[in-house]
């Protein structure tokens, strides 16, 4: 039995100061397969602490039905921490963010009668409170009352951004959420983000470094835990990644410790995949973060020099948790940070100007360059640099070909399902498609039959429709939706949701056939213009106009997809080629069989050449794949400071992980392709990471 304690400056457990370095690592972004190599790794990189999130909605994704199998084995991974020996920082939400599908909300929970989320609410409060007490029980054999790894627990996260939305009300969810999670007694001091009574206020962001003295001003008594700390940012299709390089992270990490910060947490350390359709609107599968630990679980440039600094801070740790830091001015821009004695001690000095310093320091000269951190003692002198990578960490690799699937694979297409399905309903006006998927599929088919007075081109206006349309007539396809599409989706009462599409139609009767394909749901209030999350639509729920003119008629309905239902995803049996898509017809289904390539992983699935839809290996889901080229840019100005833009004009992701585990000797690979592309001109294919350095 452990106990964990807090002071001023550090978490205590068993009546010893800990620093804490942190890792945030999901497990269900990873395979069981890989935990204990990441959390091996990972210990190795001087990180002793793993922070992960506990998603309800991959949990409980019907109601009443809960998963912890295989990847969702909650349990397993809790187990595996503790076999590495490390300590464990549970976040039980329910709310997340963390660009997972809802926030991290079960979909089911937007149709309870009366629900409003994330405020003082009772139909949202009964069912939150019966799910975080699934999860406590689920997880009390790991708190310290039972010799487990867990030290903290999170109760919601980042509601500071919330009180200006719900005010009072907000306020009160979240101090009943505090109590709700106290009442779990699980032993460990709770974490928020906001200040709030009984809960431990934390920092998230690109530089909690520079918010750490307004932290110590207002929270004399708290020890200053920066439990999101950035190393890159997220990937969203059609968007160049931002890229944020070692040294920058290095030095935020360096100074946060230096004025005397308790804990870092990197978010995310390893970032890992959102295989299925795990991810948020517009999410790729590869989450990026220019994560430390890289999707595959292999340490980066950025993870060595993180690994440096690490070793120094552990080589010293008695000295850092002892007391706070003498800090002196030495001149503009530079501060020093001591800790011990002037001879025994340990000094970190920060340049946050913009030029280079010369230094002399206890003894030893160097230069300090600027937006960086020397470590250093008198006896030994320049200990970490944060601005210099050491040639020996410098990592890269390269995707070598495993595998070829030129003019191997068969064809099935879709066609418009009128006369081949029976609608789910038929309504006067469209109606959103989750009350009938429940997220369960991407698609959804609305049909009508219109008839045409006039000739002529026209604009084709749907007046509320998310998130990809492709319009049909009489069965071949006339328009689709232009990319790229943006994060913030704006309010689905206003016609931020309107797409317009200019075709021409001769006089008489035509059917037109949309398609709406989703990309995932929001994370967020703020992704809908701060209205709540329970407003989220996907696919065709507003008037369509014909000219400007309301089109008057049955709309039928016809949720997900033939290969769908019939799961053709899985590959089971042979296929018959299809004659009838020489040239494809949109969208198509590609299958493929494949030997195991014979070598160990890490692997990656190749899709140069294709252009959108989804892919499975083995009937695993390795996600939503689209090769739109990375044009847009974002609007987030706190992100666009404090990183930089990667490559444009290429698509945002073109490699997607294959985990080892999910391939055997003989194997199957399907393709759903939406917009016409063809995988047997030889683009496609398996490749190896080989890592060099």
């Amino acid at each position: 039995m452990a106990h964990i304690d807090t002071t001023a400056r550090s978490v205590v457990i068993d009546g010893q100061k800990k620093l804490l370095v942190a890792g945030a690592v999901h497990y269900w972004r990873s395979t069981p397969e890989q935990w204990p190599e990441l959390l091996r790794r990972s210990r190795e990189a001087g990180i002793n602490t793993i922070q992960t999130y506990v998603f309800w909605g991959i949990h409980e994704n019907e109601q009443g039905k809960f998963d912890f199998e295989g990847r969702y084995d909650l349990k397993a991974f809790c187990q595996a921490v503790h076999d590495a020996g490390m300590y464990l920082i549970i976040r039980l939400g329910p709310y997340m963010c963390g660009e997972v599908n809802y926030g991290g909300f079960p979909v089911w929970l937007r149709d309870v009668p009366g629900i409003q989320f994330r405020t003082w609410n009772r139909p949202f409060m009964d069912k939150m409170e019966k799910w975080i007490r699934e999860v406590g029980e689920l997880i009390r054999p790991f708190s310290p009352d039972n010799g487990g790894p867990l030290i903290l627990a999170e109760i919601e996260n980042e509601y500071d951004q919330m009180f200006p939305i719900y005010g009072e009300d907000g306020r009160a969810y979240m101090e009943w959420a505090i109590e709700l999670g106290h009442s779990l007694d699980l032993g460990v001091p709770l974490l928020t983000c906001g200040s709030l009574k009984n809960a431990l206020p934390t920092l998230h962001g690109f530089a909690g470094n520079s918010k750490l003295d307004d932290f110590q001003e207002a929270y004399p008594d708290m020890p200053p835990l920066w439990t999101e700390h950035w190393p890159g940012w997220f990937n969203t299709f059609g968007h160049a990644p931002r890229l944020r390089s070692p040294e920058s992270v290095a030095h935020g990490t360096a100074q946060f410790f230096a004025k005397g910060g308790a804990g870092v947490s990197y978010y995310m350390w390893h970032a890992g995949t959102n295989f299925q359709r795990e991810g948020m609107f517009l999410q790729c599968p590869q989450y990026g973060f220019e994560a430390p630990l890289d999707e595959y679980g292999y340490l980066s440039t950025k993870g060595h020099h993180l690994s440096r600094l690490h070793r120094v801070l552990f080589d010293y740790h008695d000295t850092l948790v002892d007391d706070l830091p003498r800090r002196e001015q030495l001149n503009e821009g530079v501060e020093l940070c001591s800790y011990g004695g002037d001879e025994a001690g340990v000094h970190f000095v920060s340049n946050s100007g913009p030029a280079e310093k010369q230094m002399r320091l206890c003894g030893h000269e160097f230069e300090l360059l600027p937006q960086s951190t020397v470590i250093l003692t008198p006896a030994e002198g320049v200990l970490f640099d944060s601005a210099r990578v050491a040639p020996s960490d410098q990592v890269t690799y390269k995707y070598v070909s495993s595998v070829s699937f030129a003019d191997t694979f068969s064809a099935r297409s879709e066609v418009v399902p009128s006369g081949t399905r029976t609608p789910v309903a038929v309504r006067e006006e469209p109606r959103e498609q989750l009350q009938w998927t429940q997220d369960k599929t991407d698609y959804c088919w609305y049909v009508a039959d219109v008839d045409i007075e006039r000739e002529g081109p026209g604009v084709l206006s749907l007046t509320r429709v998310a998130d990809f349309a492709y319009v049909f007539v009489d069965g071949e396809l006339r328009a689709q939706t232009t990319p790229p599409l943006t994060e913030g989706r704006g309010d689905p009462r206003t016609p931020a949701f309107t797409q317009q599409f200019n075709i021409s139609l001769l006089p008489g009767r035509h059917e037109i056939a949309v398609l709406c394909c989703g990309l995932g749901l929001v994370k967020h209030d703020g992704m809908l213009n701060m209205c709540n999350m329970v407003e989220e639509r996907k696919g065709l729920w507003g008037a369509v106009l014909w000219k400007g003119v309301p089109i008057k008629t049955e709309w039928r309905i016809y949720p997900g997809l033939s290969g769908e239902h019939k799961e053709w995803y899985r590959g089971k049996e042979e296929w018959a080629v299809d004659n009838t898509v020489s040239e494809p017809r949109m969208p198509c289904w590609w299958r493929t069989r494949f030997r195991h390539p014979g070598e160990e992983g890490p692997f990656v699935l190749d899709l140069k050449g294709m252009s959108k839809g989804l892919a499975w290996v083995n009937g695993h889901c390795i996600g939503r794949y689209w090769q739109v080229p990375a044009v847009g840019h974002l609007a987030n100005d706190f992100v666009v400071q404090s990183t930089d833009q990667g490559p444009t004009g290429i698509p945002t992701q073109r490699y997607y992980h294959v985990p080892s585990s999910w391939l055997g000797e003989d194997n199957v690979l399907v393709l759903l392709e939406e917009q016409g592309a063809s995988p047997n001109d030889g683009s496609v294919g398996l490749r190896k990471v080989v890592y060099a350095g």
